[in-house]
């Protein structure tokens, strides 16, 4: 993700529990934060369905929940690739 702030890599604390960091549902794209601050949609690359709502469980700027990663709250993904590590 381009940041429309200028801002490069960003690390977000997670501001709840670890439970909350991800959102574990199959019929979902990948999705973090109980929240659901950062949602991919289904047919990403082809739909503006994806969206970020950030401050549930990531804090972000305030004034910018919905902004801050793309300078939209929806927005279409050309490519992501998602890690993941045992806590």
């Amino acid at each position: 993700m381009v940041n429309p702030h200028g801002l490069g890599p960003t690390k977000m604390p997670l501001v709840r529990r670890q439970e909350y960091a991800m959102y574990c549902d199959s019929s979902l794209g990948p999705t973090f934060g109980g929240g659901h601050d950062l949602h991919m949609a289904e047919n990403a690359n082809t739909t503006t369905s994806s969206y970020s709502h950030l401050g549930y469980s990531y804090e972000c700027p305030l004034g910018q929940q919905e902004t801050f990663l793309t300078g939209f709250r929806n927005f279409t993904v050309t490519n992501y690739e998602v890690f993941g590590f045992n806590w």
